[in-house]
């Protein structure tokens, strides 16, 4: 990201690292409003220099209107298809669970070297209702607060989507279904789910296939998929990013179980950092903005 004579205010980050923050702390399924939306902004008005990192709407979900729709990242490619037995990992069909959630988000900004943290967490179920559709399935996906650090939101703040899938776990759409979401931007952020479900190729694949996706449309970043076991009920998976932004670095890493039913997470953490180093203006004078954005994910299925 090149020099400029703008206030960070007033020039924002670059569509590359817009993209990439949203895939840190958004995941698939923000529907925020673009009303307030900022990026990061020096307040040079006093002698203390502070930051404010607002996560920009995501244009991946975000609808102008309910019911809009934008393009999914693209199918997943496979580059080995594992040892035999291989079979095809797809979703088996309708379906009723609850996965708890364990949300961290954290943020630290510097600018000549003032520093300012900020970190929000939550503990939440989410019950997830997998019904068939015409090219897939729609999966209603609801979150309901356990705890939070902060004042509780409604059901209606918090919202509820239906996520579009094809077969093979590939989001193609998310709406939102029900709530204004007028929550803070802070709060709306904890009840993402990046990650909640895993995405597989077409092809068959057994123990030790790998295989990749592009993280988001446009941007030259790719998630690398290693599916360690797979029995008759889990899949053993890693997936790992490490990738130039610009402006900063991605990195994604995902462990754990998925259902091999469902494609939905069973016992997975997911931690997606953004580190990012930006020449911002304060007090009429070039700067440097250092950052670091971290999401972490815990998922555990509800028994019963």
């Amino acid at each position: 990201m090149g020099a400029t004579d703008r206030s960070v205010g007033e020039r924002g980050f670059g569509a590359a690292l817009l993209v990439a923050v949203l895939a840190v702390l958004a995941g698939a399924c923000s529907s925020d409003s673009a009303d307030d939306a900022t990026a990061p902004t020096v307040d040079a008005t006093t002698d203390t220099t502070s930051i404010t990192a607002d996560d920009p709407p995501d244009p991946e979900t975000e609808p102008e209107s309910e019911g809009a729709e934008s393009g999914p990242p693209g199918r997943a490619a496979l580059l080995d298809a594992g040892s035999e037995p291989r079979v095809t990992l797809t979703v088996a069909g309708e379906a009723d669970t609850t996965i708890s959630v364990s949300a961290v988000d954290d943020r630290s900004a510097t600018v000549d070297g003032a520093t300012t943290d900020e970190s929000r967490s939550a503990e939440y179920d989410v019950a997830v209702e997998i019904v068939s559709g015409a090219d897939g399935f729609e999966l209603l996906v609801a979150p309901a607060v356990v705890t939070i650090d902060g004042p509780t939101p409604t059901a209606d703040e918090i919202g509820t989507l239906r996520w579009y899938i094809d077969p093979n776990g590939l989001t193609q759409r998310v709406v939102p279904i029900r709530g204004p979401r007028t929550a803070t931007r802070e709060t709306l952020a904890l009840f993402n789910v990046p990650n909640l479900v895993v995405t597989t190729p077409v092809e068959a694949v057994g123990a030790g296939a790998r295989w990749s996706q592009p993280l988001e449309t446009g941007v030259d970043a790719t998630l690398l998929y290693t599916l360690n076991n797979v029995s008759d009920t889990d899949l053993d998976i890693t997936i790992e990013l490490e990738a130039p932004v610009e402006g900063g670095t991605l990195t994604i890493e995902v462990t754990g179980r998925y259902d091999r039913a469902t494609l939905l997470a069973r016992d997975v953490t997911a931690v997606s950092t953004l580190e990012f180093d930006s020449p911002v203006t304060a007090d009429g004078e070039i700067t440097s903005l250092q950052g670091v954005w971290r999401s972490e994910r815990t998922y555990t299925e509800v028994a019963g």
